[in-house]
């Protein structure tokens, strides 16, 4: 599962699941783009940023459904990077069957747009782990990433 979290700014946070988050950045830029220091003042809202606010609703509308957190249960970090955004989803299973907790997701900075994917996965790690470290912090948890070079690196089977 790869995941998204769109924030269109500091007081509006939108969570949802979808299979690429690639996906997730492509469908708020046109959004988060009109919150941009540069943006001018008065907002024109077009066909583009009407199509990702329809595009968003029904996604958040849709399945998978947050849990809250069973802190006796271990976590699973899933962490993804594109060329865009970054992103997390904290997971716990629940009777076999993975439920998301929390997602989070960023968009790359300009600098860090020119990261290699290696560099971007990791990236993306460090960040995840930061984000909900409230909840990892002291306790085991499984981190997965669907980066090959990054198993290699910690002696994972391939």
């Amino acid at each position: 599962m790869h995941l998204c979290v769109i924030a269109v700014n500091s007081s509006c946070l939108c969570c949802l699941s979808v299979r690429a988050e690639s996906y997730c950045a492509q469908i708020i830029a046109p959004i988060t783009d009109l919150t941009r220091s540069r943006a001018a003042e008065i907002v024109k809202w077009e066909d583009s940023q009407e199509w990702a606010f329809n595009e968003i609703k029904h996604l958040l509308s849709s399945e998978p459904i947050l849990k809250l957190p069973d802190l006796d249960k271990e976590f699973i970090l899933q962490t993804d990077a594109s060329n865009r955004s970054l992103g997390g989803c904290l997971l716990q299973e629940h009777d076999g069957v993975r439920h998301p907790v929390l997602y989070a997701n960023r968009k790359l900075l300009p600098r860090e747009q020119n990261y290699s994917v290696g560099e971007r996965e990791a990236l993306a790690i460090i960040w995840a782990v930061d984000k909900f470290h409230r909840y990892l912090y002291g306790q085991h948890f499984t981190l997965e990433s669907d980066h090959r070079p990054r198993r290699v690196s910690t002696n994972e089977p391939l």
